[in-house]
């Protein structure tokens, strides 16, 4: 990572979080950098194969061995650039370029220098996409965004992901909704939708999720109910339907979903179970069944759901898991894995599902970090990364997951307490 600070000097760190080097762009030329404006670029300029930080300065633009800091060129000298280099192909030639003042008439110019083609592959800049497109590999994460929900109801849209409504902007035309508090959102598997559940029960559909039922529609049909809080949602994979999870384990199904079971269904066939909090539930990948949490980290499968472990135990085998509860899981995409996360951010990967890191590892590692109060996780499509979300909205990727923003970033001081991944 390359920061191009206003002190006038570039910072860059290791993936691990390690400092690698910092110093002035423009040491060892006979230029100044001044104020660094934008941001730096990435990129192999001189087609060596390794990948050079560029940084556009108030007098040039400036490039530094990657890896070790090393003056490798300047040029568009005396150049007063406002913006963030960028290199590209335009037409058949290799091009870096930049947007600033060349003189005092204060007309805004482009600058274009030429580069050879670039060798290293994949190439740095854009997600790492080595056809340079800016879009996201096809071999990567295949998330194209996110959103996040905080505890208004209100639903933020990042990188791809488009917003498709949110509670408050129900409200806000007219709709009669309650006052019960959100409790989970996810998204459709198109990605061109989502649904929003309140602790009651309550369903809200946004762009092409359906509605296909609530618990307080079941109530005021005349079917008897549970007063325990709603926590828990998940869809079925083709969008037809929807189970809910209510606190004590007990599920309702919708449209297309098929009731597998529930906590209280096993507690009557003398099944050992405590007295934990159900805190959410997940359906499997393939749809034929559905797992649910409790606040312990015990896991509760049914239908197709497999059972790979859970944080109990891992602690009676003589694991040491800490005393932080567990907020959230998720299944792997084979179906054969799972993944939990408690609120100190600490992840626990049981079966096919790998583990890429954890907040408590980042800060052994030096990496600032607060006391982060993580309220769930969500796994890449890929499999192969995940997110953590704290409760300020921040956003933690680790793996094959994109960062495309969170609250702090676009100003929003809500608390959060739900994400769900845009597919494609």
């Amino acid at each position: 990572m390359a920061i191009g600070a206003r002190d006038g000097r570039v910072y860059t760190w290791k993936g691990d979080g390690s400092k690698l080097w910092d110093l002035d762009p423009s040491a060892g030329t006979p230029y100044t950098a001044g104020v660094i404006t934008g941001g730096p670029a990435i990129a192999d300029i001189n087609g060596d194969g390794k990948p050079e930080v560029l940084n556009a300065s108030g007098n040039a633009v400036f490039a530094r061995a990657g890896s070790s800091g090393g003056l490798v060129d300047a040029f568009m000298i005396n150049w007063q650039f406002q913006t963030t280099p960028a290199v590209g192909k335009f037409g058949n030639q290799w091009m870096a370029v930049g947007a600033g003042y060349l003189d005092a008439t204060g007309q805004m110019r482009v600058a274009a220098y030429k580069i050879p083609e670039p060798k290293s592959a994949p190439w740095p800049m854009f997600h790492q996409n080595a056809a340079h497109t800016g879009a996201i590999d096809s071999k990567g994460s295949a998330a194209g965004g996110y959103w996040i929900m905080d505890d208004g109801g209100d639903v933020y849209a990042f990188g791809k992901a488009k917003h498709y409504g949110s509670v408050p902007g129900l409200v806000a035309g007219g709709v009669p909704i309650g006052g019960a508090a959100p409790m989970s959102v996810i998204g459709t598997s198109t990605g061109k939708g989502y649904w929003v559940l309140d602790q009651k029960g309550g369903m809200f559909s946004f762009g092409d999720a359906g509605f296909h039922g609530s618990v307080p529609g079941l109530k005021n049909s005349g079917v008897a109910v549970s007063e325990e809080p709603v926590v828990g949602l998940a869809g079925t994979k083709a969008n037809d339907g929807y189970w809910l999870a209510d606190r004590k384990g007990g599920i309702y199904s919708f449209g297309g979903a098929k009731h597998h079971g529930s906590v209280p269904g096993l507690k009557a066939q003398g099944a050992q179970i405590g007295d934990a909090n159900v805190i959410m539930l997940a359906a499997t990948p393939s749809g034929d069944g559905y797992y649910a949490l409790d606040e312990k980290g015990g896991m509760f499968t049914f239908g197709g759901a497999k059972f790979f472990g859970s944080v109990p135990g891992l602690r009676n085998s003589g694991v040491s898991v800490g005393d932080s509860p567990v907020v959230g899981m998720a299944p792997t995409s084979t179906g054969n894995g799972y993944w939990m996360v408690d609120n100190a951010g600490g992840m626990f990967a049981f079966g096919d599902a790998q583990y890429f890191g954890s907040i408590p590892e980042l800060r052994g590692k030096g990496v600032g970090i607060g006391e982060a109060d993580i309220k769930g996780m969500v796994p890449t499509p890929s499999g192969k990364g995940y997110w953590l979300l704290d409760n300020k909205g921040g956003l933690f990727a680790f793996g094959d997951a994109d960062y495309f923003g969170s609250l702090p970033d676009v100003g929003v001081g809500a608390n959060a307490i739900a994400m769900t991944p845009a597919a494609g």
